[in-house]
């Protein structure tokens, strides 16, 4: 029987839920004690064995005090670190595979709905979800359609000539910028990239004078290439400053502005984006007590963000994917005619054999200088680059180079695994090359189909 828990009480105990799914909390004696129940293999008694993490106690003033003997924790949170025998239990099966595109394509679906949709109990559904969570560290996040806001993106290619500044100066600069959706350290061609957000080029222009002519980075001599992206696949999550600085554009009616214009929201639409930016899968009545809306209001207003295509869907995001690094693979387009003719090859290279944890290829974008396009891709093995990037030297047309991804200073490259025929490499192979939805779905899935 679920217990009644004093405010303060509930408040702590949903944010401990929003980072442990299956949390429950018990009231003994004065205090109230937090678990979480998991799972794993065991190679000494040959089965699956379920046992319960504590986590830590509320206090009345809703205070959390986490627990300090964290052993057990870490060996679900540091799963690929147990031994072989004991992984082999706790590797995703062929559901597990169905359960992961499920919530990739939208993760506010009820577990009860994915298990009858899949065929399994909805018991077993939970506990999947809990152990996929677990393994690879799911966060859910909204996937927002920039441009329905009035932004384009454009990614930034920095090379240092000598010296350069170190990763956490960069960071500092950047991060407060609500503009500035990720940043990597890279190795190669060029050792910065970042992809910000802008209203058109000439406010681009003039955030790339302020950051170039900055204290930080005035004094390195560099070599900066600018170019617009057009995500075709995967998504670039955007972050919670965005989300916070659309309040400059909430509408309210007046004589000067009788109707809202493109970009702008109500203000409770700009409440319900910030609350689900990086928490997707929220509780919409604890959005409407927070914010004193009437019962149902979140709800409401989410859906009518998705109807209207400002929130393309609730998606995950892997934040421990079973990769080993990210290469970033320019394919430049030198010869379009014979580019044209390789586009089904394209097409069929970028999202076939994605029969794998998450898309191989997490984002794929077209970008214009020099005109081509921007693969990330997460590599698994030994030789995986050099595979990817011979299979896309056998389109006539592309010259391809790569540089590695050696830190997240900002945000991160988003893994999920999304089968979609929405995106525009399903549809091109359906309308143009006249592919059935079965045949692209078989591509995606590779051997797993």
């Amino acid at each position: 029987m679920a217990i009644k828990l004093p405010p303060a009480v509930a408040k702590a105990f949903r944010e401990i839920r929003r980072r442990h799914r299956h949390a429950s909390v018990s009231r003994i004696r004065n205090g109230y004690y937090v678990v979480e129940s998991a799972s794993r293999y065991s190679e000494r008694r040959k089965r699956r064995m379920t046992f319960t993490l504590y986590l830590g106690r509320i206090l009345d003033d809703g205070t959390f005090i986490e627990a300090r003997h964290r052993k057990a924790r870490n060996e679900v949170d540091s799963v690929y670190k147990l031994s072989e025998g004991e992984r082999m239990g706790m590797e995703p099966d062929r559901v597990d595979y169905m359960i992961l595109e499920e919530l990739s394509a939208d993760s506010r679906t009820p577990a009860a709905e994915i298990a009858a949709r899949l065929g399994i109990s909805p018991g077993s559904a939970n506990y999947r979800i809990g152990k996929l969570e677990r393994m690879f560290g799911i966060r859910y996040v909204l996937e927002l359609a920039a441009i329905e806001f009035g932004f384009s993106r454009f990614a930034i290619m920095v090379k240092f000539a000598s010296g350069k500044p170190g990763n956490d100066e960069i960071k500092e600069a950047l991060e407060p910028d609500p503009l500035v959706l990720n940043a990597f350290a890279t190795k190669g061609a060029h050792d910065l990239f970042i992809t910000i957000l802008a209203e058109n080029t000439g406010a681009l222009e003039n955030w790339l004078y302020r950051l170039k002519t900055s204290k930080l980075f005035a004094k390195y001599t560099s070599g900066w290439t600018i170019s617009y992206l057009s995500v075709e696949q995967g998504y670039i999550p955007i972050r919670r400053e965005f989300t916070k600085m659309l309040k400059e554009r909430v509408w309210r009616r007046s004589r000067e502005s009788p109707v809202r214009e493109r970009g702008q929201l109500l203000e409770r639409e700009q409440a319900v984006l910030e609350e689900m930016c990086d928490n997707a899968n929220a509780d919409f009545s604890d959005i409407d007590k927070r914010h004193g809306f009437g019962k149902g209001a979140a709800q409401y207003t989410y859906h009518k963000l998705v109807e209207r295509g400002l929130i393309l869907r609730s998606t995950i995001d892997m934040l421990r994917p079973p990769s080993k690094y990210t290469a970033i693979i320019h394919a430049d387009q030198d010869n379009m005619s014979d580019f044209i003719e390789g586009r089904e090859r394209f097409f069929r290279i970028t999202i076939t054999d994605m029969g794998t944890i998450c898309n191989r290829f997490a984002l794929v974008c077209g970008y214009g200088t020099p005109y081509g396009e921007l693969i990330f891709a997460q590599m698994r093995g030994e030789g995986d680059l050099e595979r990817y990037e011979a299979e896309l030297r056998s389109i006539k047309g592309f010259r391809v180079s790569s540089v590695v991804i050696t830190a997240d200073i900002i945000g991160g490259v988003a893994s999920r695994r999304l089968i979609h025929m929405g995106i525009p490499p399903y549809r091109t192979l359906i309308k143009q090359f006249g592919y059935t939805e079965e045949r692209v779905a078989a591509l995606v899935r590779g051997s797993r189909s």
